[in-house]
């Protein structure tokens, strides 16, 4: 009887020292991943720019604090996610030379400064503004196929004259 004790005895030890194992690697795994996502949380500056291989941008609503995203030269971009027209801290966004880039999801980006949109061939519409931009300062469209401006371009409030060029230079 003794020795089935010891034995008993041996099989809880071992059994504890196997749980303690697993519960500091549990531990330890979501410690990485919190350190790991707050890493992205304070993330300010995103780059995709020549992604080829890149067909449409991710829901991007986990970063809150992201001040640049350019996915610029991306030729197989072909949709943007709907997250991207809501990030706050957002101040300049490239989609410079995205060729197959059909569509823009509607943007209330109060912070943006910048809007490069030029040379995405496949974009016919932009995007609606769903709230006043005062910040804006500077929009590119040159060689986009653009065939309609939203009534809500007029929330672009912060956009200086626009020079009659800027629609000639335009496909559409």
């Amino acid at each position: 009887m003794e020795g089935k004790l010891k034995e008993y005895i041996f099989h809880i030890l071992l059994f504890d020292k196997f749980t303690f194992k697993i519960i500091h690697s549990v531990l330890i795994s979501f410690l990485f991943l919190f350190f790991f996502w707050q890493m992205f949380v304070n993330l300010r500056i995103l780059n995709f720019d020549r992604c080829e291989g890149l067909t449409q941008i991710p829901d991007v609503s986990g970063l809150p604090n992201l001040e640049e995203f350019s996915f610029e030269c991306c030729f197989n971009l072909i949709t943007v996610h709907n997250s991207i027209g809501f990030l706050d801290k957002l101040k300049i966004l490239n989609a410079f030379r995205c060729k197959r880039l059909r569509s823009f999801p509607p943007i209330k980006l109060t912070s943006l400064e910048k809007l490069n949109l030029s040379f995405c061939y496949s974009l016919e519409s932009f995007p609606e503004i769903l709230g006043k931009m005062e910040n804006i300062r500077e929009l590119y469209l040159l060689k986009s196929s653009i065939k309609e401006i939203p009534f809500s371009f007029q929330n672009l409030t912060g956009l200086p004259k626009l020079p009659t060029i800027f629609f000639k230079q335009c496909n559409g």
